[in-house]
């Protein structure tokens, strides 16, 4: 009995482990002239309900614009990136429309700032 009890603990551990995969997404960030943009801000969101976003974290980019983002992503569920940025000598942009992150292990997503 005690060893039915165990197995089943483990294929229930696996059941859970097999519901969520590491998700990496990459990219850069360019202005309205294609010039990279170091230190803008990259959030990670999730749907929720219809039409509403929850925050989850945040990264920037380094002094080349680029990017990188690793997340734990559930089964059946839908993730987005938004990008915004705000510095002295540039006007100051908003976020920038979520990108949806596909069902895959790699994704590469850009982000183009314009006003």
């Amino acid at each position: 009995m005690k060893s039915i009890c165990y197995t089943f603990i483990f294929l229930l551990m696996l059941l859970f482990s097999s519901c969520q995969k590491t998700t990496n997404c990459t990219g850069t960030v360019y202005d309205k002239n294609g010039a990279t943009i170091a230190n803008a801000t990259i959030q990670l969101y999730i749907l929720i309900g219809s039409g509403d976003f929850k925050y989850l974290n945040t990264t920037r980019t380094d002094e080349n614009g680029n990017y990188f983002f690793s997340f734990k992503r559930k089964k059946f569920k839908k993730y987005y990136l938004g990008c915004s940025f705000k510095s002295a000598g540039y006007p100051a942009y908003k976020f920038v429309s979520a990108q949806y992150i596909k069902d895959k292990s790699e994704n590469q997503i850009n982000f183009h700032l314009v006003k």
